[in-house]
């Protein structure tokens, strides 16, 4: 399509959209940055393209899509539905558009019908995760192989290797390069998992935490500039505030970070590291059990999230896949 052409169609949509191309080499995702301005100043999308029209603006089935700016609900599902996607397609095996959204529609704490609300929900954070996961499994295919060709010898790898580990290992808060403690560090989150204590978090994305500073798990921060400081505290040896983000995916990536990083996960991280030498994929619903520390109710909070997994079926969201990951390897 000429880009005097592209550029017409495009100006029929309200908003902006950022697309990004992306390239495998290596096994590593090269993003291509193509940002598009469109016309009509107002955040969220006026209109959408004829379901024709597809967004061919890049000429590559592995495109994502990026809603830049707060939509609403009927905007954000009017994409979704422009790509086929809905939660119920995915438990039976569609695999999930790249679609991400910046941050939760305003007004989605105004759905009236519970179940609906927790669809939204779900569709909107589930890409969101499946990407944070897919860069985690990116490192996780190059450490393991790494592993295997060195033998567990870090002697037996170039200085290029044991450059890249070192700076791993330093970013999954290890003080010197183990590699069986990486190993155990560096893998996903289930998606059953990290959309039930997105869910739980943000009350279904309609907190003051989650619509205002894109917190979906409540994780705090003691310096409280850094956060937004809460109406009813816990109580604590000093004064905390939520963590807040410049967009939900960053919640989404420290949140992943926490579990593999945080002392306070050492049963999680061990667990899952079992699951996987028997030959199994991460279990959401079993490693819920190990998140003791999360919150100060312990074993009641743990119940509700598992409770949220069965009654959700969000167990079925665990060998979910985005469509430019599907091989990703999880």
């Amino acid at each position: 399509m000429p880009e005097s052409a592209t550029s017409d169609k495009c100006r029929r949509v309200g908003g902006l959209l950022m697309i990004w191309a992306t390239a495998t080499t290596l096994g590593a995702v090269l993003p291509i940055w193509l940002a598009f301005q469109l016309a009509a100043p107002q955040p969220g999308l006026a209109a959408l393209p004829k379901p024709d029209m597809q967004l061919r603006i890049i000429a590559d089935e592995r495109q994502l899509v990026r809603i830049v700016g707060r939509v609403s609900v009927e905007r954000a599902r009017d994409v979704f539905s422009l790509y086929g996607y809905e939660l119920e397609a995915v438990r039976e095996g569609d695999l999930v558009p790249p679609i991400f959204v910046r941050a939760m529609p305003r007004d989605i704490g105004e759905i009236i019908d519970t179940d609906l609300r927790k669809d939204v929900f779900a569709e909107t954070v589930l890409p969101l995760i499946l990407m944070a996961n897919a860069e985690i499994a990116r490192d996780r295919r190059r450490l393991l192989a790494l592993i295997e060709a060195g033998g567990g010898d870090l002697g037996a790898l170039t200085m290029r290797d044991r450059r890249w580990l070192g700076k791993l290992a330093g970013r999954y808060g290890l003080e010197e390069t183990d590699l069986a403690r990486l190993q155990r560090r560096v893998d996903i989150v289930p998606p059953s998992l990290a959309v039930a204590q997105a869910a739980k978090e943000s009350g279904w994305g309609t907190s003051r935490f989650a619509q205002d500073g894109n917190a979906l798990f409540g994780q705090w921060v003691w310096n409280t500039e850094e956060g937004i400081e809460p109406e009813d505290p816990q109580a604590t040896a000093q004064p905390y505030s939520v963590r807040q983000f410049p967009d939900i995916s960053e919640s989404v990536r420290a949140y992943t970070h926490n579990l593999n990083t945080h002392r306070a996960y050492h049963d999680f991280r061990a667990l899952r590291a079992a699951q996987r030498a028997e030959g199994g994929v991460p279990d959401g619903l079993r490693l819920a059990g190990t998140l003791l520390e999360y919150s100060q109710r312990r074993e009641a909070y743990v119940e509700e999230l598992q409770g949220m997994i069965r009654f959700n079926d969000y167990h079925t969201l665990d060998r979910a896949r985005l469509t430019t990951m599907a091989n990703a390897g999880f």
